[in-house]
């Protein structure tokens, strides 16, 4: 029993060590065209309905008129990711099936 549990532990290390070689980091440049303060930022696969935890962190914010390079890690396999921006009255802003294989820049506005 010992020895199977040591197999899946180790098999389910190799799996998330061959998971994080496949990610890809791509700087992003946010832009904040709406009336609000950008203070949550997240991403998730298309298909499915999970989101990132905020990539802004606790205590960034993109301000009005301006804009952030944002560090996004992702599975260059699946480009097709939905980008979540949350405003600082709480309102969210959507952007839907965004190639991150190939953005570099998104603007984000109400």
């Amino acid at each position: 029993m010992r020895r199977l549990r040591g197999l899946a532990l180790t098999v389910a290390m190799a799996a998330a060590c061959v998971a994080q070689a496949w990610a890809t980091t791509r700087a992003v440049l946010i832009l904040n065209a709406g009336d609000e303060p950008i203070l949550s930022l997240r991403i998730g696969h298309a298909a499915q309905h999970a989101w990132s935890a905020d990539l802004l962190g606790f205590d960034q914010a993109i301000e009005v008129s301006s804009g952030v390079e944002v560090p996004i890690v992702f599975d260059p396999v699946t480009c097709a990711y939905d980008v979540q921006a949350t405003y600082e009255d709480g309102s969210v802003a959507l952007k839907r099936n965004v190639d991150l294989c190939s953005v570099r820049h998104m603007k984000f506005g109400r």
